[in-house]
């Protein structure tokens, strides 16, 4: 049952990023440059909750080998909703072209790092160990 309970305050965040963010998810206004990267930032969010919800669930009816690909998406959202999170302050500060390339590169070496440990999950257990 506690894991229905976890579920639940993850379904109920997603109701409330709904509820808060829906004009900017439905597309219901134009936007700028930086409104673009903020609507990308905010579907990495909702797929880290949704990955999130499905874990509880998932959990509940003790289905390991799908709470296994769930854990592996929930890993993956993480460094992607900072991905674009950081693209998104990087647009919105509109800093010099030399430091947006260097902290855009930083974003990029996040991902492509946490990327790789994913992959390298399938033959050595080095990051649920």
């Amino acid at each position: 049952m506690q894991n229905y309970t976890y579920s639940i305050f993850s379904i109920l965040a997603i109701a409330i990023h709904f509820i808060i963010n829906f004009n900017l998810l439905a597309k219901r206004r134009t936007v700028a440059e930086y409104g673009l990267h903020y609507r990308n930032f905010l579907n990495a969010v909702l797929a880290y909750y949704l990955s999130d919800a499905a874990w509880g669930v998932i959990a509940g009816f003790g289905w390991t080998r799908a709470l296994y690909v769930d854990t592996i998406f929930f890993f993956l959202s993480l460094p992607v909703f900072c991905f674009m999170w950081c693209r998104f302050v990087l647009s919105y500060l509109s800093l010099g072209l030399r430091t947006r390339r260097v902290l855009l590169w930083y974003g990029y070496a996040l991902l492509a790092v946490n990327v790789a440990l994913l992959v390298a999950i399938a033959l050595n257990n080095c990051i649920f160990y």
